[in-house]
C-alpha cells in the first residue's frame, strides 16, 4: 500500500489502454448488432405480411369458384342458386375482413381492396344479364385482380426480394407460380367447360393458348417446387409429395382438355369436367397451404436466430464495458487520494464491524442471518449454545437444518411465497415454534425475523429466543390448576354425596318415627278411654282418676298429633328434595282456575271469591308450579277475616329476563315483626292450631328457589297480604326436546 500510494499512476495511461479497446470492441459490436436488427424488423414484416397472404389466397379461390358454379347455373347444370348465395356472403365477409384489417393498412394494399370490393359487387350484379362470355371474362378480370394484389401484398413486405435463397424461391413458388397455376387451371376449366356445353367463350387458339400456359406453368411449379424444399428433410417431403399428386391430377385434366380441343366427344357433363378441374385446384390448394407454413417456419427461424444474435451482442457489448469498467475501477484503487479515502472507509467499517460483531456474539439469544435462498451466513455464540452446531457447521449449509419437520420440508417453500407474494406471515411480527438440536431434540422457541437489502439481495435476520423455562413454568401452572379443579370437583361430588345421604336420611328418619308413633297415640288414647269409662262394675277399681290425669293423658295425645304433622312436614320436605323437575309448557290461568274450583267450598263458607287476572304460558316444571299456588292459595284462604267478605287476587306481570305472579287477600295480615319468620317451617299467629297446613309457606319458598326464583311477602296487620313469586323466563320448549329439567328451570 505503502508503494502504491508513494508511487501514483499515470492517468493518460490506462486511459488509453482502457478505452481504445473496449471502443473499438463496442462499436464492432454495435455495427453487427444494427444489421442484425434491421434484418429482424424485415424479417417480422416479412412474417406479417406471409400471414396476410393465406386469406388473399382464399380470397383469389373463393371468387374462381363463384365464376365456375354461375357458369354452370346459366347453362341449367344442376340447382346452384344456394351455393352461388353461400359463396357470395363468404366473399363479401373476406374482402370486409381483409379492408379494415391493420395488416392491409400497413401493407398499403387497403385501397386496392377496397377497388376489388367496388368491382366484384358490380360484376356480380350484372351476372343476370349478361352473357356467359361476358360472366366468364368479367370474374376472370376479378381474379386477376385478387393475383395482382397478392403479388403486391409480398412486394410491400418485402417478402418477394428477400436474399436467403431458402426464403426467395419458396416465395415465389407461393406467390407466382402456384397462383398462376391455380388461374391457368381455373381458365382451361371454363373454357373447356364452355366448349361442351356448345357455348364458345373463346375460339380454338386462345383454347390452345391456355393450355400450353397451363403446361408451362405446371412445369415451372414443379421445378420451383423441387429448388425451394429440401427432399431429404423429413417435414419437406409432404410438399413434393403434393406437388407430384398436383402434377398427375393436372396431367390428367390436360390429356381431357386436349382431346376437348381436337374435337373428340367426352363421356362427361360439363358438372364432371368442372369437377375434375376442382380436383386439381384443390390440389394447388393444399399445395399452398404446406408451402406457406415451411415459408413461416423458415422466417420464425431466422426470426429466432436473429434475435439470439442481437442478445449475444447485447452480452458482448455489456461484457466489454463491464471489462472496461473493472479497469477504470482497478485505476481509482491506484490512485492516491482514493485510496486513502478508501482505506479511511475501511476502517470506519472495520470498527462498526467489530462493534456490532461484539454486540451480536456477546447477545444472550440466539441471532442468526440467511440469505433470500436460506443459506446460513453468519451465527452468533447463543446460537451456537442452543442448536449444539459451531458457527463452521451451520454457515453455508440451509436453515432447515435447524427445523423440524413439516418446517424443514416447507420451508425454502416459505421463502418464494414470501419474496414473489411480499405477503408477511412472520418477518417483522414473531411468533411461537419449534427447533431442532443437532442431537435431534426438540425446544420451544420465539422466533423474530427483520429483513434488510445487502448487495442487490435480501438479508434476513433471525432472533431465536429459548422459552423452555417459561413453557415449563406455563405446563406446572396448567398442571396445578387442573388439580384444583380436580380437587374442587372431588370436593363437589363429595358434598353432593353428603347431602343426598342427608336427604336420604331425613327420609328414612321420618318413616321410622311415624313407624313409632300410631302405637303411642293408640295406648295414649286407650288409657284415656279407660279414665272415662262410667260401666266398670268392679268394686275393687281405685278412686276415680283425677282430672289433672285426664287431662295429662289428652296432651300427650294431642301432642302425638302435633309430632305427626310435623314430622309429615319432614316427608314432604324431603320429596320435595329428591322430586325430578321435568320442564315443561304449563298454561298458568289453567292451573289457577283448577285450584279455584277446588277451593269452592272453603270460599263459600267464609263468603269470598277469587279473581284471576290475565295469566302467561311459561316454560317450569308443571307439579312444582301447581303445588306454588295452591299453598299460597291455601295460605291466603285461611286468614281471611269472617267479619267482612273475603277478596283474593291472582295476576301477574311479564318482564325481559322474569315474570311476577302474585297473590292478594284481604285477610288478617301480619304484624312487622313476623314477616321474617313466615317463611320458616312451624311458624303461624296460632302455635295452637298448627296443622299439616303450617309448613305450607316454607314449601312454596323451597320449591321457587328450585325453580330458580324468589318468593317475597308484603303485609299490613288487618288489612291483607300479598305474596309475589318471581320465576326467570326461559325458551319455551316443549317437553322431550332433551333439555336437561335442572338446566331449563333452575338458575
Amino acid at each position: 500500500m505503502n508503494t502504491i500510494a508513494s508511487n501514483p499512476p499515470r492517468t493518460w495511461q490506462y486511459l488509453l489502454a482502457i478505452a481504445i479497446p473496449a471502443i473499438v470492441m463496442v462499436a464492432a459490436l454495435s455495427v453487427n448488432n444494427i444489421r442484425d436488427y434491421q434484418q429482424l424488423k424485415s424479417t417480422q414484416t416479412e412474417l406479417m405480411g406471409l400471414s396476410h397472404l393465406t386469406p388473399l389466397f382464399n380470397l383469389s379461390m373463393t371468387l374462381q369458384k363463384i365464376r365456375g358454379v354461375t357458369q354452370l347455373q346459366r347453362h341449367g347444370e344442376g340447382t346452384l342458386s344456394d351455393e352461388i348465395d353461400q359463396l357470395k356472403a363468404l366473399l363479401s365477409s373476406q374482402i370486409e375482413t381483409l379492408k379494415i384489417s391493420p395488416r392491409s393498412i400497413a401493407l398499403g394494399i387497403d385501397d386496392d381492396l377496397k377497388q376489388l370490393d367496388l368491382q366484384t359487387r358490380y360484376t356480380l350484379d350484372a351476372s343476370e344479364i349478361n352473357t356467359p362470355q361476358e360472366i366468364f371474362l368479367s370474374h376472370s378480370a376479378l381474379v386477376n385482380h385478387s393475383l395482382d394484389i397478392i403479388k403486391q401484398s409480398s412486394e410491400y413486405s418485402m417478402l418477394a426480394f428477400d436474399d436467403d435463397p431458402n426464403i426467395y424461391f419458396l416465395t415465389k413458388l407461393i406467390i407466382y407460380q402456384i397462383s398462376d397455376l391455380t388461374e391457368s387451371l381455373g381458365r382451361v376449366r371454363g373454357i373447356g367447360g364452355g366448349l361442351i356445353l356448345n357455348e364458345r367463350l373463346g375460339n380454338s387458339r386462345q383454347f390452345a393458348q391456355e393450355l400450353h400456359a397451363l403446361k408451362n406453368n405446371l412445369n415451372i411449379a414443379h421445378r420451383s417446387t423441387m429448388r425451394a424444399v429440401n427432399t431429404t428433410a423429413e417435414d419437406e417431403k409432404r410438399i413434393v409429395n403434393l406437388m407430384k399428386l398436383l402434377f398427375q391430377t393436372s396431367d390428367k385434366f390436360i390429356t381431357k382438355s386436349e382431346k376437348l380441343l381436337n374435337g373428340e366427344k367426352l363421356q362427361i357433363t360439363a358438372q364432371g369436367y368442372f369437377s375434375e378441374g376442382s380436383s386439381a385446384i384443390e390440389q394447388s390448394m393444399l399445395l399452398y397451404a404446406d408451402s406457406e407454413k415451411l415459408l413461416n417456419k423458415r422466417l420464425q427461424n431466422r426470426l429466432s436466430n436473429l434475435q439470439k444474435n442481437i442478445y449475444l451482442t447485447l452480452g458482448g457489448e455489456l461484457i466489454a464495458i463491464l471489462i472496461m469498467a473493472f479497469f477504470i475501477f482497478l485505476f481509482y484503487r491506484k490512485n492516491n487520494t482514493a485510496f486513502k479515502e478508501l482505506q479511511k472507509s475501511i476502517n470506519s467499517l472495520y470498527d462498526s464491524e467489530a462493534k456490532n460483531r461484539s454486540i451480536i456474539n456477546n447477545a444472550v439469544d440466539g441471532i442468526i442471518t440467511i440469505n433470500q435462498r436460506g443459506i446460513i451466513l453468519s451465527a452468533n455464540p447463543a446460537a451456537e449454545s442452543l442448536f449444539g452446531y459451531s458457527a463452521p457447521e451451520m454457515i453455508g449449509n440451509n436453515l432447515d437444518m435447524l427445523m423440524p419437520e413439516p418446517h424443514q420440508s416447507s420451508h425454502d417453500g416459505y421463502l418464494s411465497r414470501y419474496l414473489g407474494s411480499g405477503k408477511r406471515k412472520i418477518i417483522g411480527i414473531g411468533r411461537e415454534t419449534e427447533g431442532m438440536r443437532k442431537d435431534g431434540t426438540l425446544f420451544p422457541i420465539e422466533l423474530s425475523v427483520s429483513e434488510a437489502p445487502h448487495k442487490g439481495e435480501r438479508i434476513f435476520t433471525g432472533t431465536v429466543h429459548d422459552i423452555s423455562a417459561h413453557k415449563e413454568i406455563a405446563l406446572e401452572l396448567m398442571q396445578y390448576k387442573n388439580h384444583l379443579e380436580f380437587l374442587v370437583e372431588d370436593r363437589t361430588k363429595e358434598l353432593n354425596t353428603l347431602h343426598d345421604e342427608l336427604k336420604q336420611f331425613t327420609h328414612i328418619a321420618s318413616h321410622d318415627l311415624m313407624a313409632q308413633l300410631p302405637t303411642i297415640k293408640e295406648n295414649s288414647e286407650k288409657l284415656a278411654s279407660l279414665f272415662h269409662h262410667e260401666n266398670n262394675p268392679s268394686k275393687e277399681q281405685a278412686q276415680p282418676i283425677s282430672s289433672d290425669a285426664i287431662a295429662t293423658v289428652e296432651t300427650i295425645i294431642q301432642t302425638s298429633n302435633q309430632l305427626e304433622w310435623e314430622i309429615e312436614a319432614l316427608v314432604r320436605l324431603s320429596h320435595a328434595g329428591l322430586q325430578k323437575l321435568q320442564p315443561e309448557i304449563v298454561d298458568m290461568a289453567i292451573i289457577a282456575n283448577n285450584l279455584k274450583m277446588a277451593a269452592e267450598s272453603a270460599l263459600k263458607g267464609k263468603c269470598a271469591h277469587i279473581k284471576i287476572g290475565k295469566l302467561p304460558a311459561i316454560s317450569t316444571d308443571r307439579k312444582a308450579i301447581e303445588q306454588i299456588i295452591s299453598n299460597l292459595l291455601d295460605n291466603a284462604i285461611r286468614h281471611l277475616l269472617p267479619s267482612r267478605p273475603g277478596i283474593i287476587e291472582i295476576n301477574a306481570e311479564s318482564h325481559d329476563d322474569c315474570c311476577f305472579f302474585y297473590i292478594r287477600d284481604n285477610g288478617k295480615g301480619l304484624a312487622d315483626d313476623e314477616i321474617p319468620q313466615v317463611f320458616n317451617p312451624f311458624q303461624g299467629q296460632d302455635k295452637e292450631t298448627l296443622t299439616h297446613d303450617s309448613i305450607g309457606l316454607a314449601y312454596a319458598m323451597y320449591l321457587t328457589r328450585r325453580l330458580g326464583g324468589s318468593l317475597n311477602c308484603q303485609s299490613t296487620l288487618g288489612e291483607g297480604s300479598l305474596f309475589s313469586v318471581s320465576l326467570p323466563i326461559r325458551n319455551n320448549k316443549a317437553p322431550g326436546t332433551g333439555i336437561d329439567d335442572e338446566q331449563a328451570i333452575a338458575s
